[in-house]
């Protein structure tokens, strides 16, 4: 039986550098608004992850899929919306 750790994403190049500005939005849906990414790491099950300026929690990195060019207006708000009807039903998962 394969365990968790034997599974690896294959790696890909990073969508964000350090010092790009971002929109942050949470898998419920919530615009925690533009933050700036302050670094980046390869993480084997979650890909591309990033720590911006300000978070409460510097453990935590945010997954790439949380983070958006804030030009892309119309993105940010059709996954904010998206993501907020998937939390009401709790069919995220």
């Amino acid at each position: 039986m394969a365990h968790h750790t034997d599974f690896k994403l294959p790696k890909t190049d990073p969508k964000f550098t350090i010092g790009q500005k971002v929109i942050f939005i949470n898998d419920n849906g919530v615009n925690w608004g533009e933050k700036t990414i302050t670094e980046h790491e390869w993480d084997d099950i979650r890909g591309n992850i990033y720590q911006y300026t300000g978070s409460d929690t510097p453990w935590y990195k945010i997954s790439e899929r949380n983070l958006f060019d804030p030009s892309d207006q119309q993105k940010i708000a059709e996954v904010a919306h998206h993501r907020q009807v998937l939390a009401k039903t709790d069919l995220r998962y």
